[in-house]
């Protein structure tokens, strides 16, 4: 039963990780008023949230911080296919697009990893 907990735990913080990635790129864009498209137009301090992404996700799942990484960008190559599928000529540059997502998990990886660190810490200090 106890690995029913953490399964539900670690879908529940995938899907909270997926929508808070996705909003730390899409709130400043948009509040930037850029016209470019999100990752053009991707504001300096979306990467800031996004370590809090996973610094959050780190702080709920310890042990398996790393999923929030994966999870925090998962929508944007769904949204990318997607695009492709309904007009290909919408992402010429695909490919590069796909790779700059993966690059674009190192700061919630990073924040993750602060995470699980203080909380590692603070487990220690109650001892």
């Amino acid at each position: 039963m106890k690995d029913v907990n953490v399964n539900r735990q670690v879908l529940v913080t995938a899907i909270i990780a997926a929508v808070a990635g996705y909003l730390a790129v899409w709130l400043p864009w948009k509040f930037a008023g850029s016209h470019k498209n999100m990752i053009d137009g991707m504001e300096l301090i979306s990467l800031s949230y996004l370590m809090l992404v996973g610094f959050g996700c780190a702080l709920a799942v310890p042990h398996r911080f790393w999923i929030a990484g994966l999870a925090s960008m998962s929508l944007f190559p769904v949204m990318a296919i997607v695009g492709v599928v309904l007009d290909p000529t919408s992402h010429n540059l695909l490919g590069i697009e796909l790779i700059m997502y993966v690059f674009l998990t190192i700061p919630v990886l990073g924040g993750g990893a602060i995470g699980k660190l203080i909380r590692v810490l603070l487990a220690r200090r109650r001892k």
